[in-house]
């Protein structure tokens, strides 16, 4: 039984929706303990959503949380009608090279941009319904060749977990050289990395998390099914028309894919301090350009998510901007150079998950 520190209702899939008093959800002991046991204390979850809630108020924190069912469908409709119509372009004769190069690009980014849209509608919001939400989950991640299931058992755990030795993103922890750092940017290497084969001995790969009940075991190979319907199809695409194959499906999934997704680790959970319930990740103030290039969910707005990540990412700007005050008065350092962080990253190779040089030296107690 799941009980709450504010307003929260639990909907049948086990979670808690907000509330107009902007709460949600937050794993206490259940209410029948024994009269010789005590209350659980405190996460630092916990800690974080209550500093959060006094500091910007319950009123603007449910206005924060309010979905718009007409960007909902556009998320959800767009991505997928873009690639599409990208694949038919790429293959369009007597195009130029430079456009058809930036058509593989852009099929690529949409991509990612359709996995980001995946996890929020679909394993954060269920905004169309839990059975809706799977299957289109499903769908959408299937094009990418990721188990939606696998990624919503292992998310859940890594949002439950964060920056804790639960965490199922740990395999981020072992990206501990240049080396893996710039396979990680390649899919043959973002599978090493996922698969576990870097992780240190003892360590749970994200992957080999088991299902919860029977139907999600079910669910879980009906989605493994769909993953190997799209690589098929376009198998035997190919036979009939290469060139959109290899240059609107292999060549964006293979190469374009994987480099925009390795560059947004830094902008999640590098530079963290687990000492500090508010410093969940590195938190990279997103101008215009990263809220659209990453789909508002790095950085600043990565953190926001964290926090409470019911709240749509079309909102995560201005819970962002609402946040920062709170966040700085905690010694939340704020990064404004992604040149900077990608140069601890991959040049560098400056630990994820920890405190960073650079975010050291700009806290608000050494200023």
């Amino acid at each position: 039984m799941a009980l709450t520190t504010a307003p929260a209702r639990l909907v049948p899939d086990g979670h808690a929706a907000p509330l107009p008093g902007g709460g949600e959800s937050i794993t206490r002991a259940p209410a029948c303990l024994p009269r010789s046991a005590s209350p659980a204390a405190p996460t630092r979850l916990s800690i974080a959503r209550d500093r959060v809630r006094q500091g910007i108020g319950a009123e603007r924190l449910a206005e924060l949380h309010r979905a718009s069912l007409p960007l909902d469908l556009a998320a959800a409709l767009v991505p997928p009608a873009a690639i599409a119509a990208g694949i038919w372009a790429v293959g369009l004769p007597d195009l130029h090279w430079g456009v058809r190069a930036a058509l593989v690009m852009t099929i690529g980014w949409l991509m990612t941009i359709l996995a980001l849209v995946t996890h929020d509608l679909f394993v954060h919001r269920r905004c169309f319904g839990a059975r809706a939400s799977l299957w289109a989950g499903v769908a959408s991640m299937g094009v990418t060749t990721l188990n939606a299931v696998i990624y919503r058992i292992g998310h859940e755990l890594h949002h439950a977990h964060i920056n804790t030795e639960r965490d199922t993103e740990q395999f981020k922890n072992a990206l501990s050289t240049r080396f893996r750092r710039f396979a990680h940017m390649t899919l043959p290497g973002f599978k090493w990395a996922v698969s576990g084969r870097w992780d240190p001995p003892g360590s749970t790969p994200i992957l080999d998390h088991p299902s919860p009940n029977r139907a999600t075991a079910r669910e879980r190979r009906l989605a493994a099914t769909v993953c190997l319907v799209f690589p098929a199809v376009a198998a035997v695409a190919a036979f009939f028309d290469p060139l959109r194959v290899v240059l609107g499906y292999v060549v964006p999934l293979m190469v374009v894919a994987p480099i925009i997704n390795a560059s947004r680790t830094v902008l999640e959970h590098a530079d963290a301090d687990e000492s500090n319930p508010l410093w969940l990740g590195t938190n990279y103030r997103c101008g215009w350009l990263a809220q659209f290039f990453y789909l508002q969910g790095s950085g600043d707005c990565h953190l926001v998510h964290h926090i409470f990540p019911r709240i749509p990412f079309y909102r995560c700007p201005a819970a962002a901007r609402a946040f920062a005050p709170v966040l700085a008065a905690a010694g939340v350092p704020e990064h404004r150079s992604i040149w900077t962080l990608w140069r601890g990253w991959f040049w560098k190779a400056w630990p994820h998950r920890s405190v960073w040089p650079l975010a050291d030296e700009r806290r608000p107690d050494r200023a």
